[in-house]
């Protein structure tokens, strides 16, 4: 009886002892289940948003080994201080998922503002930039904004991010009027 079973969970994928294929893809299952129950989590309470976790999407790709997370979820306060806000949460969360799942190779987030049709900012940290290790680094940025924040500094979370794409609309969220709408103010 036990051969029968094991030679169904074999046929069907189901899990079977000792297979070394099933039991990787079980844990890269449970690794994406997890990392994504934490960005749902971690997006939902964004700056005490009414959303629910279903207002997050998150998807993972396995490639050569390495997992690339894609994130979009909303913001609703468009303003500099605010984006500056978008920056630090979406570093923080990359940090956050680094921290637990070094084979983490990608973050891409695509902001969204209710009410605007499309997207409003496209946010990316790439493999370079996770490596990095000097004072470029994720944690390094992390540490300087976080002591410049507390000092009354401005901060530049942006600096973290490989590639930062904004629209027509993100580039609108300033306190004072700009000619310029590509310069490098937040």
């Amino acid at each position: 009886m036990a051969y029968v079973l094991a030679a169904y969970m074999m046929e069907t994928g189901a899990y079977a002892p000792g297979v070394p294929g099933n039991a990787a893809q079980i844990r890269q299952d449970e690794d994406f289940q997890r990392i994504e129950s934490y960005t749902q989590k971690y997006f939902s309470g964004l700056n005490n948003i009414e959303f629910t976790e279903e207002d997050v999407l998150v998807e993972l790709q396995e490639k050569d080994g390495k997992i690339e997370v894609s994130v979009m979820y909303f913001y609703t306060a468009p303003s500099v201080p605010f984006k500056e806000e978008v920056y630090r949460w979406s570093l923080g969360h990359a940090l956050n998922v680094i921290s637990f799942f070094p084979e983490v190779s990608r973050f891409e987030y695509t902001v969204k503002y209710p009410g605007v049709e499309g997207d409003v900012m496209y946010l990316t940290i790439d493999e370079a930039k996770i490596n990095e290790r000097e004072k470029e680094s994720l944690e390094s940025i992390w540490v300087h904004c976080d002591m410049s924040e507390r000092a009354g500094f401005d901060t530049f979370y942006k600096d973290a991010f490989s590639a930062i794409v904004e629209t027509e609309e993100s580039k609108t969220w300033r306190d004072q009027p700009v000619t310029d709408l590509n310069s490098p103010v937040p």
